[in-house]
């Protein structure tokens, strides 16, 4: 069994806008992580440096209607290290890397600030640590995981706002594992249905509440197989602050009920309770 003794993580990225004419705009990004870890074995009591680098780039284009319709298209790659030992090696599995597609259609009315949004995409992972049927770990994991996503940001009143957002996923499968039985299925812990819900209201004396609600579709949790699914569920937020001068308080609730639930940390084995009640208190100062 091998644990994580100390991580550190650096980045340097670069971005440029670019606009030609006023309707096309043209952002381009790149970014260079190394991450180095130190991993000990509880096994023989070695301990090994980790260090990883990786160079990922992104990239989008939107051209702006003067209607309030923008049409766009982005691209992204991620990287994600991995602790993992290799078995046969003994030395860290790969970095886990991924890229996505998106292709939406956003709208704001001319002369307001309400917006409205609408996109799918195609999100592709790769060098997944999976393991086998003896449990042991082999980074041949594949997934592809495919998707629409809708949002709409609104005022429909003074002082009162409304945040609404529905996110789509019928396929998110497993293409390659060390597993073959997993092979085709549905991806641990990827919901098909998403719906959260956000509404508050500033009056006039300036106490601000907010009120919120979050529903998790069903999962197939920690196992693939099993014919249980880990059930869905709904958990609500609350927000009450007030604003004098440079001033901003405000106390967050995140679960208001304390609603016990599965579905936190899902992997091929297990899957952990969601986090329970939390409050967050919070004083901004504005120049």
């Amino acid at each position: 069994f091998d644990g994580i003794s100390r991580r550190t993580q650096t980045g340097l990225y670069l971005q440029d806008q670019i606009k030609w004419g006023e309707r096309w705009s043209l952002t381009l990004g790149g970014r260079y992580d190394t991450a180095d870890s130190t991993v000990f074995s509880r096994l023989d009591g070695s301990t090994q440096r980790i260090r990883d680098h990786k160079f990922t780039s992104r990239a989008g284009l939107v051209y702006l209607h003067p209607s309030g319709w923008a049409p766009y298209f982005s691209y992204s790659e991620s990287f994600s290290r991995s602790t993992t030992i290799d078995p046969d090696t003994r030395q860290p599995f790969k970095p886990e890397t991924g890229k996505q597609y998106e292709v939406g259609l956003r709208y704001q009315p001319v002369g307001t600030r309400d917006s409205y949004s609408a996109a799918v995409f195609d999100l592709r992972r790769q060098n997944i640590v999976t393991f086998d049927r003896d449990f042991v770990p082999r980074q041949t994991g594949k997934a592809r995981v495919r998707g629409l996503e809708l949002e709409a940001a609104f005022e429909p009143m003074p002082r009162f706002n409304v945040v609404l957002a529905y996110s789509w996923t019928p396929s998110a499968k497993v293409v390659s594992d060390s597993n073959p039985d997993r092979i085709g299925k549905q991806l641990v812990g990827t919901p098909r249905n998403q719906v959260s819900a956000w509404a508050d209201y500033r009056f006039g004396n300036g106490v601000k509440a907010g009120l919120g609600v979050r529903f998790m579709g069903s999962t197939h949790g920690a196992n693939g197989t099993a014919p249980a699914k880990i059930p869905s569920y709904t958990v609500f937020d609350a927000m009450l602050g007030y604003d004098f001068e440079h001033w901003a308080l405000a106390l967050n609730a995140r679960n208001l009920t304390d609603r016990i639930y599965l579905g936190r940390n899902c992997d091929a084995y297990s899957c952990g309770y969601g986090e329970r009640r939390s409050l967050v208190a919070t004083a901004t100062y504005r120049w």
